[in-house]
């Protein structure tokens, strides 16, 4: 699915290829649409899908797929954080996204203590209805009479949050909504909604009073962010009786894993990839693709859903010569937190170094990699604050770069106002 288009001189085209195959044209779509259904395929080819506007005359960039095969989809792992790394401004894939007739899309993602509701919509200003099974029982709540979903406890009609109980809805709150180009959008503490410690909810909506979201069923699901912890206690070990030809991977099983990725890179920390995909009672893995000839690192994390930890520490080294809780001949990684962000007049760097370091600095740097701003630091161990005085730097956006001898440079996204 994509963003729908206004103009309406033109038409949105779909392609696909099978493998590596040449790209055909599938559909031609009109303006207003925004999601294509591909049907029927073979569950033993992988397939590739590219789309692109088309007007008179002119046609626009396209978008491309990664390789997909059906009933098989790609794994696709995110760690949310809000420290202010550079990382943590990727788009999320929503959670949750419903379609009424190609032309409306409801999302819904949550984080934190808050669950975020978003329409998009040609058809504007809509009137949005969303009903609510928070407890997963049929049996109690009030019906959504446009799809016939049944033990609905919660409704937002509008700016309103209603509650289900004695054969009608009652008014428990109003809500924050903002509704500008196509978009409108809202927000729902997760308490209010009895969503905290429950990880789903069947969801369903009405566009206008009469549009369904989804159409032909009636709900869909909506599932929550649940972030599991880092996997304690990994330990990288020789094998005593293989040392040459095995590495052992140790580790503590999380209750709030759906299993473990362990990656590996040889010879370096630039080049990580899977090397195994475990269940969530799994605490161990032997590594039997390894000589005396390389270095091997490794690292890993628990995932959840789509939701995975933080990356453990990295750990690892040459084959019989492993120094156990030693990353040998690699980067660390400093600890850094930035305060206030956005900023005015200075910003608070924190750094926690496991080791000591030399040679260390924090640059300032506009979008275009210019170095307004630069502090040479001496030899840091340990945590340490650092205050960073912005006099006469311009407000806008800039990066806010980390780099010391034996550590991983950190790059910060940073707002000055």
């Amino acid at each position: 699915y994509w963003q729908a288009s206004r103009i309406n001189r033109s038409v949105t085209v779909v392609e696909r290829a099978e493998g590596e195959g040449d790209f055909q044209v599938i559909a031609r779509l009109a303006s207003d649409k925004m999601a294509f259904s591909d049907k029927n395929l073979d569950s033993t080819k992988v397939y590739r899908y590219s789309v692109y506007r088309l007007t008179d005359d002119n046609f626009s960039q396209k978008k491309s797929t990664a390789s997909v095969r059906p009933n098989q989809p790609a794994d696709e792992f995110i760690a949310m954080r809000c420290d202010g790394l550079l990382t943590d401004w990727t788009v999320l894939e929503p959670q949750a996204t419903s379609f009424n007739n190609g032309t409306s899309a409801l999302t819904m993602v949550n984080f934190g203590d808050s669950l975020f509701i978003s329409l998009r919509s040609l058809s504007f200003p809509p009137h949005l209805k969303i009903f609510m099974d928070s407890d997963l029982d049929a049996s109690t709540g009030l019906s959504n009479p446009y799809t016939q979903q049944a033990g609905c406890d919660y409704q937002i009609s509008g700016d309103s949050l209603l509650k289900a109980g004695a054969g009608e809805w009652s008014f428990i709150k109003k809500i924050i909504l903002k509704a500008k180009d196509g978009f409108t959008e809202l927000s729902i503490n997760l308490s209010d909604i009895q969503l905290l410690s429950v990880p789903s909810v069947k969801f369903s909506g009405v566009l206008n009073h009469q549009q369904p979201i989804p159409e032909n069923i009636a709900y869909t699901w909506f599932y929550k962010f649940i972030q599991p912890g880092i996997p304690a206690h990994f330990a990288v070990k020789n094998s005593q009786a293989n040392p040459t030809s095995k590495i052992i991977l140790e580790w503590n099983t999380r209750n709030d894993a759906e299993g473990y990725i362990i990656e590996r890179s040889v010879d370096d920390l630039e080049h990580f990839t899977r090397i195994a995909r475990l269940a969530p009672t799994v605490s161990y893995y032997h590594d039997n693709n390894v000589d005396t000839l390389h270095y091997y690192y490794y690292r890993i994390f628990a995932f959840n859903g789509q939701q995975r930890s933080e990356y453990s520490a990295v750990l690892g080294g040459r084959p019989g010569q492993i120094a156990e809780g030693v990353a040998e001949n690699c980067k660390l990684n400093a600890l850094i937190t930035i305060a206030p962000n956005p900023a005015r007049d200075r910003i608070r760097v924190n750094i926690n170094c496991s080791r000591p370091t030399e040679n260390a600095k924090l640059q300032l740097l506009s979008p275009s990699g210019t170095i307004v701003y630069e502090k040479r630091l001496s030899r840091l161990a340990g945590e340490t604050d650092h205050l960073l005085l912005l006099n006469g730097i311009r407000s806008g956006v800039y990066l806010l770069r980390f780099e010391a001898d034996n550590y991983t440079p950190n790059t910060f996204k940073v707002f000055i106002q």
